[in-house]
């Protein structure tokens, strides 16, 4: 069962919002979304490490 399920979580990103699945896509389809909260969360963090 282990396998299967790292079979189809492989090349994908779980976004989880206080234990609740929100988002579940390749990275390419999350980072291209405007209103991807992956993609929110990734804008947020690359500003907080340039200001460093």
């Amino acid at each position: 069962m282990q396998k299967a399920m790292e079979r189809l979580i492989r090349g994908r990103i779980l976004m989880f919002d206080h234990g609740r699945l929100v988002e579940d896509e390749p990275h390419g389809a999350l980072m291209g979304c405007l209103g991807s909260a992956c993609r929110a969360l990734f804008e947020r963090q690359s500003v907080l490490v340039e200001s460093v």
